[in-house]
């Protein structure tokens, strides 16, 4: 029996082999989407029989080097009249990864490790396959709009609950390139397939499709394939560069990229990219800053690149075809034809098979708006892409669409909060006494010469970094519990300047240098798959502060240093640091307020007085 049910949108894919379901009796799609469990009746298939899958390339191009791993992931068995019934597999891991798939994608934000544990192990084999085919149910009905309920994403979570588990795939399929291919010795049961090697050049995209075996051997037309979207944050002072996770201030534009990789599109008219981003409220999108090339090499193996023009694609960043979770829309409407007249220079009217596989890079910027000021520090400020791509060539590019998953990075902004004390009347002492009206400029540089705009937060104390601004800025003043807050600070070093001490006192020396140190995980390329994880410690693990200045007293100039030591000085929840910055008075002279001295004063006037008149005497 040859099926065409094809999901080329599918980053795995789902095989239920050899169900034995009299087309009659239950239809196909009732199968795919919701495996129903019924009794089992006492008429059996025999157990040693087995099964083919057959491959069918068309137009998705040669299979020969793609490996495919062929999990097991329920047992089947079926009876007289359409009856059927799934279990979980002996393999306990097995079990284990379907139960914890399960359960995170019905919890997307669950977090602890031993609640995931422990609530997992309690989900059924009929939890199980309500869940999964209410997933396959919404699919069906065009419902890709969720970040955690789509098909595809649970395959992925699957799949990589699988290979945490050590669960060894059987069979594993290497494609031979001939003209169709076959998975042979399948069991009954319900198998997920996922396509581990694309082709050469190495950036060929991956086919893979959701099948579903009933009535037999099966044939499966695999029509198309499908492309990827990654996207990224440009880290910008650090040596990190391209990642998941930045920080920044206030008032900067931060620069995004999306890269997505063609596949073998050949079988195509036309081929759509449509790129729906999703953007935390705080993120201000630049649409004069899109920029777009598409990089790879030529029939010749000649690398070319070509910046598309304005006349190539579309910017929509408003009405009515945007989605509800879209903040803006990246629309190219035929990179095919970009491609076969830039990279391959071939004529429009031509009909010519080429190697596909370039790279399409999107760059654009957002900045971080004043909004940001209301949340700094966790969860950060998310940004997320996914791609809805053509996946039916019969379609000419105008119909049938797939949707990637979201692939979301994360940016943070820190608060400073620092509290100006007097000097305590002993080494020992604590500080207590708070100074207001200590005033304070913020620079870049130790030289002070390139200051840093702040906004007054209304009749609050908090200052709120204006990074995109040159002048307008304002003082930081200390209020009577001789706090001041500023609000929007990346990770690096600044520089504070006390302008002006308060009465009484003196400011330090030089400058207070400030350094932020935020520390997040060693690969900072993991945050793709964890979206609304920026609230954890998964991602922004610590923060960290050192204070250093130069001050004088007691007629010389001591170094002074201040790290934060304690959990007291940092809170993650809202990105902030807190240290104490020292005035001390002037030094007081020894003839002040003492009965002594003006006695010593009046006696010393004369002798002085004194010896002028002995010496005039002398003179005469």
């Amino acid at each position: 029996m040859k099926r065409n049910l094809i999901r080329p949108n599918c980053a795995l894919a789902f095989v239920a082999a050899s169900l034995i379901v009299p087309m009659t009796t239950l239809q196909s799609i009732q199968a795919v989407n919701r495996p129903v469990i019924l009794k089992q009746t006492e008429q059996q298939e025999e157990t040693n029989t087995t099964y083919t899958i057959t491959l069918n390339p068309e137009k998705s191009g040669s299979l020969a080097g793609r490996i495919f791993n062929v999990y097991s992931i329920f047992d089947v068995t079926t009876g007289t009249g359409g009856a059927f019934n799934y279990t979980f597999t002996d393999n306990a891991a097995t079990k284990q990864a379907v139960q914890r798939a399960v359960y995170k994608s019905k919890h997307p934000t669950a977090e602890d490790e031993s609640t995931i544990a422990q609530e997992a192990e309690t989900i059924t084999i009929a939890q199980a396959l309500d869940h999964i085919g209410g997933l396959q149910e919404g699919e069906q009905a065009g419902s890709m709009t969720s970040r955690s309920g789509s098909m595809r994403e649970f395959s992925e979570l699957l799949r990589g609950e699988l290979v945490a588990a050590g669960v060894e795939p059987g069979p594993v399929y290497t494609g031979q390139g001939t003209e169709t291919e076959q998975i042979t010795g399948l069991k009954k049961g319900y198998y997920l397939i996922d396509e581990v090697t694309a082709t050469a050049p190495e950036n060929t995209g991956k086919s893979l499709c959701m099948v579903l075996t009933v009535d037999g051997d099966e044939t499966i037309d695999v029509k198309g394939v499908y492309p990827t979207v990654e996207k990224d944050i440009q880290e910008n002072d650090t040596t990190v560069g391209w990642n998941d996770i930045g920080d920044f201030e206030i008032g900067q534009e931060i620069p995004y990229r999306y890269q997505t990789t063609i596949p073998n599109i050949s079988g195509y008219d036309t081929y759509k990219l449509i790129f729906h981003d999703d953007m935390d409220p705080a993120l201000a999108f630049q649409s004069g800053t899109v920029s777009i090339k598409v990089t790879g090499t030529n029939d010749a193996k000649q690398t070319k690149e070509y910046k598309l023009t304005a006349a190539d694609y579309s910017v929509i960043a408003e009405g009515e075809s945007l989605a509800a979770e879209d903040s803006f829309q990246i629309q190219i409407t035929d990179i095919k034809g970009i491609i076969d007249r830039e990279i391959y220079k071939t004529a429009p009217d031509s009909v010519q098979d080429h190697l596909y596989g370039q790279t399409v890079e999107i760059t654009y910027k957002a900045k971080l708006t004043e909004a940001a000021a209301t949340d700094p520090g966790r969860p950060g400020f998310e940004n997320q892409v996914r791609l809805e791509y053509s996946n039916n060539p019969d379609s000419n590019g105008k119909g049938d669409t797939g949707t990637t998953p979201w692939d979301t990075v994360v940016a943070f902004t820190f608060k400073v909060d620092a509290t100006k004390y007097a000097e305590p009347e002993t080494a020992d002492s604590q500080l207590t006494k708070k100074l207001a009206n200590a005033k304070f400029r913020l620079f870049r540089d130790e030289k002070c010469t390139s200051e840093i705009m702040l906004k007054k937060n209304g009749n609050l104390n908090e200052y709120i970094v204006q990074a995109d601004l040159t002048e307008g800025g304002t003082d930081l003043v200390t209020d009577s519990e001789g706090s001041i807050k500023i609000i929007g600070l990346d990770q690096g070093t600044y520089y504070l300047t006390e302008t002006e001490a308060p009465d009484g006192y003196h400011a330090p020396l030089t400058p207070l240098t400030l350094t932020i140190t935020a520390t997040y995980p060693d690969n900072r390329k993991e945050y793709s798959y964890a979206a609304g994880q920026g609230n954890t410690d998964a991602v922004l693990k610590n923060l960290a502060a050192t204070v250093s200045y130069t001050e004088s007293y007691n007629g010389q100039s001591h170094a002074a240093t201040y790290e934060t030591n304690s959990p007291d000085d940092v809170d993650l929840g809202d990105g902030s640091v807190k240290f104490p910055v020292i005035n001390r008075t002037g030094k007081e002279l020894p003839l002040t307020g003492s009965n002594t001295a003006w006695i010593s004063l009046a006696a010393g006037s004369v002798l002085v007085l004194g010896g002028i008149g002995l010496q005039k005497k002398k003179k005469n």
